[in-house]
């Protein structure tokens, strides 16, 4: 069995940092892909509910692997794997775009809980704000890659496969810094599993939580570009623009909401964040006409305040499950996720028939589900 893997120092963090945003980009081209290549909006939900819950549903073994020993691999090949959507301007025909989307999705299944699991584990007290850090690397990656695909695919056609240089660059740096280290102290499965059972009551809170803000975020993110179409806006927020201030808002809550995760408690943290997120939203979908620069700052602000669930629920899981990080990081990111995958096909299908803006509205809905179940969290230690 291999052995368990750290990061060394700086080096091997930023390697993790940039592997998490390059897995991120290639994760978040399909809504501005589907939108350049005029496919189907009931199609393309289709497709990627299908591709991501093939993905997200191996999360959860993919993360019990990586506490097993198996992280330096995770790492290497699901960021390889997760550069798959990269090569979708070479394809034509639903199958091969599904399937490219769907290893993109398992590349991104298997990266995931080994990278937080190891950032969760470098500070005992401080495991909110490395996991902030660590998140914000992937927000950096979500929020630039719209743009940049957008760019790529305008200037080189086909050619924007050449962004797969970006996935391969990074499983070269996770290999050469990540350095194996030899840990003997692997908790069986059996005793895994009791842990988890007895911490229940608390994950489970936590885990209707993550599922309803991903429904929200990932509403937003799928028909956002669509959306601004059709309102006419610039032509620049439609190509990426609009995506990249909601995950630049996003990228700016992880780091503070964390921190404050840490002195508050989750509770307070996440009533506040959930309560601004669907007042932010509900003015961006009910006020159509307003100026751009209005639509940006609710766009962020629904970002920002959104965002705060993914650093305080997968930090406080690490608490409830210490030594499990990467299980309890995918039990409180993928599993939702794969829930949550259902999103684009239900939106999309509202969208073809009612429009955008009533794609995300109906599932928005998902809102006050989070800030009721949220009072369930452990409030200030």
């Amino acid at each position: 069995m291999p052995s368990a893997v750290a990061p060394s120092a700086l080096g091997g963090f930023l390697a993790l940092v940039s592997a998490h945003g390059c897995v991120d980009i290639a994760v978040g081209i399909w809504p501005i892909y589907k939108t350049l290549a005029g496919l189907d909006l009931a199609m393309a939900g289709l497709v990627a509910t299908v591709a991501s819950m093939s993905g997200n549903a191996a999360q959860f073994l993919f993360g019990v692997a990586a506490d097993r020993g198996w992280q330096r691999i995770m790492l290497v090949l699901g960021v390889l794997l997760a550069g798959c959507s990269f090569w979708l301007p070479l394809v034509s025909g639903w199958p091969m775009m599904t399937a490219l989307l769907a290893a993109t999705f398992v590349g991104s299944a298997m990266f995931h809980p080994a990278g937080a699991g190891l950032a969760g584990g470098i500070s005992a007290q401080s495991k909110g704000f490395f996991v902030a850090l660590f998140l914000a690397g992937g927000y950096a990656g979500t929020a630039v890659s719209q743009a940049l695909f957008s760019a790529t695919w305008t200037m080189l056609g086909s050619g924007a496969v050449v962004l797969f240089t970006l996935p391969v660059a990074c499983a070269i740096g996770l290999a050469w810094q990540v350095q194996p280290q030899p840990r003997r102290d692997f908790p069986p499965l059996a005793e895994s599993l009791v842990l988890m059972s007895r911490q229940w009551p608390h994950l489970w809170v936590m885990f209707v939580v993550q599922v309803s803000s991903t429904v929200t975020a990932l509403a937003v993110i799928f028909l956002l570009p669509d959306l601004l179409l059709a309102r006419k806006s610039p032509t620049w927020l439609v190509a990426g623009g609009g995506h990249a201030i909601l995950i630049l808002g996003a990228c700016a809550a992880l780091v503070p909401s964390g921190h404050l995760a840490d002195r508050l408690g989750p509770r307070l943290v996440l009533t506040v964040a959930n309560l601004a997120s669907g007042v932010a939203l509900a003015a961006f979908l009910l006020l159509p006409d307003i100026h751009p620069l209005w639509s940006m700052l609710l766009l962020a602000t629904f970002g920002f305040t959104n965002a705060a669930n993914n650093p305080v629920l997968v930090a406080e899981g690490n608490r409830l499950l210490p030594g499990q990080g990467a299980a309890a990081s995918a039990l409180l990111m993928g599993l939702p996720w794969c829930l949550a995958a259902m999103t684009p096909l239900v939106a999309g299908t509202i969208a073809a028939h009612s429009g955008a803006a009533a794609g995300i509205g109906w599932l928005a809905l998902s809102v006050p589900v989070s800030v009721a179940i949220g009072l369930g969290l452990r409030g200030h230690r």
